[in-house]
């Protein structure tokens, strides 16, 4: 699915923007509304030159806050 050599268009800070792989347009989503609110990636793919919507990708985000899980407290007596 994924080229070797996709063309990344990044920001002076570094930050992706798009990029094009495999004759696709790749953006990454943050909208709420794309989200659903979740801890998620969403990747839409737009064909080129015609920019229509080919397909969109929803993934567990790595970097989101999870909830911690209540700690174990060991009983003194």
């Amino acid at each position: 699915m994924y080229s070797d050599n996709p063309l990344d268009i990044r920001c002076p800070g570094g930050a992706l923007h798009f990029r094009v792989v495999d004759g696709l347009l790749e953006i990454r989503c943050n909208n709420k509304t794309c989200t659903e609110g979740d801890s998620v990636v969403v990747y839409h793919h737009y064909s080129l030159p015609e920019l229509e919507l080919v397909r969109t990708v929803r993934l567990q985000d790595p970097f989101a806050r999870r909830p911690r899980s209540p700690r174990s407290r060991k009983e003194t007596r």
